[in-house]
């Protein structure tokens, strides 16, 4: 890897950190004032929780990504659009949420937000491309107008889809996280930045917004959600300095699960001669909870669904356009196909057969069970000791490998769930799976490692999966090798680093195969700690403090060495 790509990587995360570290002060600080003006979501009967929460996230958001743009990124009229656009997004869901405006008001504010964008930074949708295989569809001069509907139309799709926790910051954190691996892939270094300072503020705010919530974004975060993602999408589209225009197909691959969904739910609604922006219960996550799934699975499974058309928008984007327009299509088709069938045919699946095969107690000896519940204190001491040994013996490396360290003990000191209980475990998981990564990724590249680390991590690992398989199995614990949302957002962004960008970056084939491996190794180390510990807050605590110790103290030693 050459000096000046780590320089840029390194730009690049100090965006992206300075909109995570500025979104943990300011989402905190949004519960504060949305509580003190009494901006609360009330339970009715369309929404899932059952207490009032604050619902003013989105002006944190807003707030971490403004300051992320003027301390990082020039202010050039592209950068100036999207502020202003992002501006007027903000304020009018912020007046939504307080006054509950009529639907025609704030359809008004999302079509000025993309009129003053498209006129501040001069960028438009120039065509559609060739969708059909029978010529470009170029725009001409209702460029302008056909560039405010699409970026209307992902604004709400964002809106309609923030129905469960933590479900519209992923369905946006993943397709940030996808424009920006596009944008990198395309050199439109504008688009790269404008993803990460997007996707910083809101992994911070799915802090406080995964399964179980204690902040809602409210429509201030989802317009201001859609409206990035849709000016991105637009200047990606448009081309520009160094970068040739992108399909257009490409972004709205990447977008296709909200998309899909708002176009299906309005659909639905006109047939029935309803007004097509009152709510109702007939959208993809009302659908997947009504067959059974609980809500941390509907979740789950929404973000694996967007994850998956991201990877098809990044790699079919240098596919002629109406094959990647085939493709998304055949999918779309094939995922309601699906969801059509479950519900039609398997409606109680995941509530009866699946669940009963779940926590149903065979007739595995009980005392097997037992004793590996007395021992488990023991056992957990012993595995964590074992996991950490090798950093006793594998030597110091260099200064990136400091530097790495301390990013990881900063990063897992702010976003580990210090002062939560049991509530809070899910986020705490997420939290340990990014450590266990990161220490298995230093164990495997460090360059002074013994030859025999690999061997001894996979021993380790089998001896972890000896001991939970049967409380996994038998016990009624299958439900906690399951992860939370949070969690499988940072188990994909770590899965994409390997597979996608590795072969971009110039990373060594040798590396990519060390990254690889640390993913897989990572899974299993994860299972144990999360069945061992559990919802065991002290016991979480504990852990989450060695694992932070041990970062600064690799840092330090290969600062000093």
């Amino acid at each position: 890897m050459t000096s000046s790509l780590a320089t840029d990587i390194s730009y690049y995360l100090l965006i992206l950190f300075t909109g995570l570290f500025s979104g943990l002060f300011f989402v905190p600080l949004s519960v504060r004032i949305a509580l003190r003006m009494g901006i609360l979501d009330l339970p009715d009967s369309r929404k899932v929780h059952r207490s009032p929460l604050p619902r003013m996230g989105g002006l944190g958001m807003y707030l971490s990504f403004l300051t992320t743009i003027l301390l990082c990124i020039k202010a050039a009229p592209m950068v100036q659009g999207i502020a202003l656009g992002a501006t007027i997004s903000c304020f009018t869901g912020l007046v939504d949420d307080l006054y509950q405006i009529p639907p025609k008001m704030k359809f008004a504010g999302e079509v000025l937000a993309s009129i003053v964008f498209t006129v501040v930074s001069g960028v438009n949708l120039p065509g559609f491309g060739d969708l059909f295989g029978l010529g470009r569809i170029d725009l001409g001069v209702a460029a302008p107008l056909v560039t405010v509907f699409c970026m209307v139309g992902v604004s709400n799709a964002l809106n309609l889809s923030d129905g469960l926790d933590g479900l519209a910051g992923g369905i946006a954190a993943i397709a940030f996280f996808s424009l920006a691996v596009l944008a990198y892939l395309s050199q439109a270094w504008y688009s790269l930045v404008l993803s990460l300072a997007g996707l910083g503020p809101t992994l911070a705010f799915l802090r406080k917004n995964s399964y179980p919530a204690k902040l809602f974004m409210g429509d201030c975060g989802s317009l201001l959600l859609g409206f990035l993602l849709g000016a991105i999408s637009v200047r990606l589209a448009h081309g520009g300095g160094m970068h040739q225009p992108i399909p257009p197909i490409a972004m709205a691959t990447i977008l296709a699960i909200p998309v899909a969904d708002t176009l299906w739910v309005m659909g639905g609604r006109l047939r029935k001669g309803e007004n097509p922006f009152l709510p109702d219960k007939t959208h993809l996550h009302h659908r997947l909870l009504g067959m059974g799934l609980a809500h941390r699975d509907v979740v789950a499974t929404i973000y694996v669904l967007c994850a998956l058309f991201g990877m098809l928008g990044v790699a079919g984007s240098h596919l002629p356009e109406h094959r990647l327009f085939t493709l998304t299509i055949l999918a779309v088709t094939a995922v309601y196909t699906l969801l059509w069938l479950l519900e039609n045919k398997a409606q109680n699946l995941f509530r009866t057969k699946y669940g009963k095969r779940l926590h149903h107690r065979t007739q595995v000896p009980r005392l097997l069970l037992h004793y590996t519940g007395l021992w488990l204190p023991k056992a957990l001491a012993i595995m964590v000791a074992s996991f950490f040994l090798p950093i006793f013996l594998i030597g110091t490396g260099n200064r990136t490998v400091g530097y790495f360290a301390v990013v990881c003990a900063v990063m897992s000191l702010l976003l580990y769930p210090w002062k939560g209980g049991r509530k809070e475990m899910p986020l705490a998981h997420a939290v340990f799976s990014m450590m266990i990564f990161c220490l298995v990724l230093f164990y495997m590249a460090t360059p002074s490692r013994p030859a025999w680390i690999p061997s001894y991590l996979v021993g380790v690992e089998a001896a972890m999966l000896v001991w939970i398989l049967p409380r996994l199995v038998y016990g009624r614990k299958m439900l906690y090798a399951i992860p939370s949302s949070f969690e499988l957002i940072l188990i994909l962004f770590t899965w994409v680093v390997p597979i996608i960008l590795a072969p971009q970056l110039g990373i060594p084939d040798e590396i990519r195969s060390l990254l690889t491996q640390s993913c897989l190794l990572s899974l299993p180390i994860l299972l144990f700690f999360k069945q061992s510990l559990r919802r065991h807050a002290r016991r979480n605590r504990n852990l989450a403090g060695s694992f932070i110790l041990l970062f600064f103290a690799i840092g330090m030693i290969n600062f000093l060495r």
